[in-house]
């Protein structure tokens, strides 16, 4: 059986992530998140090295993750 998967969305600053990233650390350990994904800065992203969860990181500001944000164009992105 494949493991739960989420993904967090994250454009703040860098305090605003290291804070997000204590409350990932906790729900991948209490809902039993096997990979979480990141579409945030890369350098943010990074300071999780080493954490089984951690998925992959996209970047917060790409096209993709633009039209998914916007109302009438995430159903093109699909």
């Amino acid at each position: 059986m494949p493991g739960k998967k989420a993904v967090v969305f994250h454009q703040g600053a860098l305090g605003d992530f290291i804070l997000a990233a204590s409350a990932v650390d906790e729900l991948a350990q209490t809902a039993g998140f096997t990979r979480v994904d990141f579409w945030s800065k890369p350098e943010h992203v990074s300071l999780l090295a080493g954490k089984s969860y951690l998925g992959q990181c996209h970047p917060y500001d790409s096209p993709l993750a633009s039209a998914l944000l916007q109302g009438s164009l995430w159903r093109a992105a699909l």
